[in-house]
This record gives structure tokens, sequence and C-alpha cells, in this order.
């Protein structure tokens, strides 16, 4: 079977029969779902589920065992380099060098992906998620919450199609939080992608298009969920896991 070429669909996101299993743990077992370009979508699930195991197939960081996933059109195993250059990827870790101050990071990324401008981008994406006044401190000094924010910047400084985000909201104060938000929305109407993990309904409430959720390493469902409150996402939730 031929590799993918660039998408020229509607679909950012898809997997067929997806599956991974980590010696006698099936951490996913047959997920089967598509995502449309420009959707903001949340992975619901308790702990244990699979969603981080599926951002980290999406993001190419492990191989499926079984079926196969693709974004933008890249297939995940076949196109790697290309499925990477389409992406943002934040994890638990912020694969962040704690050496570097907040500029020097975001610097050496955009020279990893030969960004034309590196200064003006990396200037601007500071400026966005309001660290413009802390470019020269080291990132170790930084606190959860504004390490998050520089894991952000250093999400977009390639200017990706799709946003795959683990728990990003995990450390973030009010205001942190907002920013993100008011980010996710402007990236939203530019059309990229946002796939998600969160326990926490609060913040995701009325910015979904979808939600997946995952039980077990099994897709229980995938609903639309267009603008949907806080409580009619607990209320989706516990109807589906029965877990509150």
């Amino acid at each position: 079977m031929n590799s993918f070429s660039p998408d020229t669909t509607s679909r950012a996101i898809e997997a067929s029969q997806l599956g991974r299993s980590f010696r006698s743990v099936h951490a996913l077992r047959d997920i089967t779902f598509r995502i449309s370009k420009g959707d903001c979508v949340a992975v619901l699930g308790p702990n244990g589920a699979g969603k981080s195991t599926l951002l980290r197939v999406l993001s190419t960081l492990i191989r499926p065992s079984t079926g196969s996933a693709s974004i933008a059109g890249w297939d995940v195993q076949r196109d790697p380099d290309a499925v990477r250059r389409a992406i943002g990827f934040a994890a638990h870790q912020p694969m962040l060098h704690g050496e570097l101050s907040a500029e020097e990071n975001l610097l050496f990324y955009a020279n990893l992906f030969g960004i034309d401008s590196a200064n003006d981008r990396v200037r601007d994406l500071l400026t966005r998620v309001e660290l413009y006044s802390r470019r020269h401190d080291l990132a170790r000094t930084f606190s959860r919450g504004m390490q998050q924010r520089l894991t952000l910047a250093r999400c977009l400084i390639h200017s990706p199609s799709v946003l795959l985000l683990d728990e990003p909201y995990t450390g973030l104060d009010q205001s942190a939080a907002m920013i993100l938000n008011d980010l996710l929305g402007q990236l939203r109407s530019q059309g990229c992608t946002t796939i998600l993990t969160t326990h926490d309904l609060t913040w995701v409430s009325g910015m979904l298009d979808q939600v997946l959720i995952l039980n077990r390493g099994r897709l229980l469902c995938q609903l639309p969920v267009q603008g949907a409150s806080a409580q009619v996402l607990s209320q989706v939730y516990q109807e589906h896991t029965g877990k509150p």
C-alpha cells in the first residue's frame, strides 16, 4: 500500500482499528474514528483508559501494534517525518531545555524546523503566551504554568495544522488557562485542528466540536457536542462510563 499524499480532504485525523499492546496489556483496542479539519476534540476517560497512549501513537512516539492512523493525510508509520512536521505535540513532559532561556528554547526548535525569520516568530509567540518579559530567564526557573505556556509556544513554532495536547490545563492558574483558551480559539479560526485530553471539563466547555470517550482502551463513542456546557459534557461522560 502506498503512503498517503498530503491531505486534500476535510479529514485531519483518522484511525482505523488502531491498537497498542504492551506485552499482555491492551492499552488501545480497535479504535476507529475520523476528525475533520478545524475541529476541537476532547478525548475523555478515566485514568488508564488509553488517552495518552492514543496521542503518543498519533504523534509517532510509539508505533501501533495493529491498525493504522494518519495525520493530515500522512500515515503515522510510513511517513513519521511528515507527520511530525504537521503536528504540534505537548506531552506530560514539556520537552524544554532547562538551562536555556525561554527565547533560546524557541530559537532551538525554530532552527530544527528551518523557520524563516525565526527571531520574529519567537518574539510573536512569546508575546502571545505572555512570556516576552521573561524571555531571557532560564526555563528551569519557570513555574509549572509558565512552562506549560512556553511548551504551547514550542508546539506552535512551525505553524502546525494539527495540535495534540495531553492534559494541557494541568498546573495552569485561571489566567494561564484563559490564555490557552484564547490561543486555541484563534488557532481554530485559522483552521487548526486540536485534539486534547483533559479531566477538567470546565475549561473546555463551549469550545468543543466532538468528544471521544475511552475506557479500558476501547472507544465507547464519538459524539458531536458543539458548544456544550461543562454540565452537559459531564452528563454525557457519566452516561457512557458510569463514572462522575
